[in-house]
């Protein structure tokens, strides 16, 4: 791996050691790709940027992709996890869950907000639906299910 850019921040230096780690899991069927993209995604996010990542979420209920709940949840900017309930009808051909990660590089939270969007139209009006959920980022064990 090539030593890291000045310009980085810790951060993104330990997202990016993060991403090689992934890339080396997922050939071995213990991580999936999308961890990698997601993880990438975060370091190249701004300082102040927002990102609603559509991706599936069974990592979430899963021990293996820890590291990847680590760095979404550690520095506190991960906001809300959006789950579909309704897949097949946004989704038609997907065969596993499929969700919205809502990352805010711009703001520090406290607890992620957990949403289940019942149909396309919650999705569509998704600031008056209430949040299933709400627990603090202390709270949270990335290494749990």
């Amino acid at each position: 791996m090539d030593a890291p850019q000045e310009n980085l921040d810790l951060e993104d230096v330990s997202i990016s050691k993060a991403v090689a780690a992934i890339e080396v899991r997922s050939s071995s069927f213990l991580s999936n790709k999308y961890s990698a993209f997601l993880l990438k995604s975060l370091s190249e996010l701004g300082s102040s940027g927002r990102m609603a990542y559509i991706m599936p979420l069974e990592f979430l209920n899963a021990g293996y992709d820890s590291l990847v709940k680590e760095k979404l949840i550690e520095s506190g900017h991960l906001f809300a996890i959006i789950s579909f309930d309704c897949e097949k009808d946004i989704f038609p051909d997907v065969i596993t869950s499929a969700g919205i990660i809502l990352y805010d590089k711009g703001v520090c939270h406290s607890s992620v907000k957990s949403y289940s969007v019942k149909s396309i139209i919650e999705l569509k009006e998704f600031n008056e639906v209430e949040p299933v959920s709400e627990i603090f980022l202390k709270d949270l064990i990335p290494n749990s299910k």
